[in-house]
Parts: structure tokens; sequence; C-alpha cells
């Protein structure tokens, strides 16, 4: 379980979703992003003489129904019109109309296309106080909202909160909250997450196991990284690309590059086309086992195939970049432009390096010029 891990996880900011939680708190929320005139009088203008307006606004029989107020709401969310979604969650309550889960979903959707994770937290937290029961989308949605800027640590009190409310939660909820982490580069948290797949009573699906790959590659753990690998195929998952991409990668990391080698041959036996990272992957395994020729070699099968790009050539030019092959890889960078390929500081700087090795200063200079 998570419990023993969230009890060291620091105390909440004073502006922490829980802390800010409340509908006085959301209605203010709404009313800033609607507070600017000129935006205000466009999307009334565009929103207005729609069926959806006249439907809720301009007719006599009363107040619109939740689900219609729903209806519009949704298609203004999904239309990227994220203020109009919010201004008419706000006006629910002003004009009496009962909100559901289906609305606060939606409400939390537009605060996140907003770029606005506290407002979509306050919205969440708001739910108990109107007596509605949140659901599976609100939770996922809501952990979502926390990757806008990479709050790890809320999104873990979050999951916290959700054990305590003795819900349990889903794996997209679970997976999100990995990937947070991951990217906020807390691989021991991402793997954490991970085992607690099991506690939760779910079972993790290829993209669990991706996402704490990647974050074991992240620091180079590449046997935690293999042995997750080995595990996924022991549990019947079917693993995509990605899943070999980011192991090999792994395999960089701790320079055990046969190992990333050897993923990239068992490729077909899963049914599984090698993408232009996979390639890039293999040539940074030929650079870390210096094995330039063969780096060459598959740089120019890449070419062929229309699906080499200036990091594949970078990536061929470093495993060339020794005092033997110094001169093949400078002209590989003078071959880009026939191979279309537009060479990037990183090609020059390569470049450079391989004159180095090889002792040509002059040459160095030429690419500096």
């Amino acid at each position: 379980m998570l419990s023993a891990h969230f009890a060291s996880v620091s105390a909440f900011p004073s502006h922490s979703w829980q802390g800010a939680a409340g509908l006085r708190g959301i209605r203010g929320c709404c009313r800033a992003v609607w507070s600017r005139p000129t935006k205000k009088a466009r999307c009334h203008s565009r929103f207005r003489g729609s069926s959806a307006w006249n439907s809720m606004f301009c007719k006599t029989a009363g107040p619109p129904s939740t689900l219609e107020c729903n209806k519009a709401a949704s298609s203004c969310a999904k239309s990227r019109r994220w203020q109009l979604s919010l201004y008419l969650f706000q006006n629910m309550e002003s004009r009496s109309v009962a909100r559901d889960v289906v609305s606060f979903n939606t409400a939390i959707s537009a605060a996140i296309q907003g770029g606005n994770w506290r407002l979509a937290a306050q919205i969440f937290a708001s739910i108990s106080e109107c007596a509605v029961v949140p659901d599976t989308i609100s939770y996922n949605t809501t952990l979502s909202a926390f990757q806008v800027e990479m709050h790890w640590d809320v999104a873990l009190q979050f999951l916290g909160g959700m054990q305590e409310q003795v819900v349990l939660p889903s794996v997209t909820g679970l997976n999100t909250t990995m990937s947070i982490a991951e990217r906020s580069r807390r691989w021991q948290l991402a793997i954490v997450v991970f085992t607690s797949i099991a506690a939760a009573r779910k079972s993790p699906d290829v993209i669990s196991y991706n996402t704490v790959v990647n974050a074991c590659a992240r620091r180079g753990h590449w046997k935690a990284a293999m042995h997750l690998h080995e595990m996924m195929l022991t549990e019947m998952i079917q693993p995509d690309v990605i899943s070999f991409n980011t192991t090999m990668r792994a395999c960089n990391m701790g320079r055990e590059w046969q190992a990333a080698l050897n993923l990239l041959s068992t490729l077909p036996r899963f049914r599984l086309t090698p993408t232009t990272i996979t390639y890039n992957t293999a040539l940074c395994a030929y650079d870390v086992g210096q094995q330039w020729q063969r780096a060459i070699g598959l740089f120019d099968y890449m070419t062929r195939m229309s699906i080499a790009l200036a990091d594949s050539c970078n990536a061929a030019m470093s495993a060339g970049k020794t005092a033997s092959a110094w001169a093949s890889a400078v002209q590989l960078l003078a071959d880009m432009p026939s191979k279309a390929i537009q060479p990037d500081r990183i090609s020059f700087n390569t470049a450079i390096s391989a004159c180095e090795q090889g002792s040509d200063w002059l040459m160095a200079l030429a690419l500096l010029l």
C-alpha cells in the first residue's frame, strides 16, 4: 500500500487544492476566468443564437434541465471552448439547475484545458458539498490535472485521500500518477505506485510497465528495467514498440549495449515494427560498444528506408568519433544535405569532437567557421 510512503511526503503548501476547496472558491475562480469583458462578449457572440443556447435560456418553459446543460458544456469543452464550459457550469447553480457527476467531470476537464490545475482540484473537492458521488472519471480526470505542472506530491496526496475514502484507484489513475512521478524524476515513487497496483486488486497494463521502465531508464537502472520487461512477458502482457524502446534505452544507460541489441532482435517475435526511435536507440548502443562500422551500416539502411533524422545521423557520427574512424564521422556530416537531412548544432559539435580525436584541428576550425 502507499500509506507508508504518504507519511513521508511533506505537508501541502498553503495553495493546495484541499485548502482552497469549497463552492465559494470555485465561484470566484470561475468569475475570474470570465471577468474580461472583451472575452465575455466574444464568447457570448459565438454561443448566443446556437441551438444549445436557445434550448437552455430562450425557452419559456422554465429553466433548462441538467441534461441540456451537460450536453452544452460538453460540446463547448470538446470544441476547446473551455471558458464557455466553465461559464455554463457556474450558471447552473445560479439558475437552480441541479448538477450531477457529469457536470462536475466536464467542468474539471474544462479547467484542465485552460491549464488551471488548482481550479480543477477545487471543483473536484466541491463535489461532496453538492451531495454528488464522484466516479472513476472524476478521479482519473483530476489526477491528470496534476500533470500540468508535474505536481507529484499533490498527486500522491490525492491517491492517499482516495484510500482514506476506501476508494480503489483505477489502473488509469495509477498510470497517471506514475507518469507524473517519472517525469518529475522521482523514479522510486514510480516504482512504489507500480507495486500498489496489485494492492489495489488491479492488474498492470502495458502502459503501467512502460512508465515504470522509463522511470528506471532515466536513472540508468538497467537491471530493474530488464526485470520489469521480463515480468511483463511472464504475465502474458503484449508489449508494444515503446516497451522495447524504453528497455533498450535503459540498457544503453547502463552501458549494456549487447543486451539492448538483443532486445532489438526479438521484435519480430512479437510482430512489432521498429520505429525511427528504435533504430536511433540501437545506434546509441553501437556508440556505447564502439561499433562504428555497424552504426554506419544501420544509418545507411535507415537512409534507404527514408526514416533517418538528424538524431539518427548524430548517433552514427558519435559512434564514429574515434581515432580510427573520425574521418567517417566528418563524412557523415558532409553527406547530410544530399540525404535531405538538415544538420543541427549537435551534428557540428559531434563532428568537431571527431576531428579532435583525429588531431585535425584545421578541419575542426573550418567546421566552426
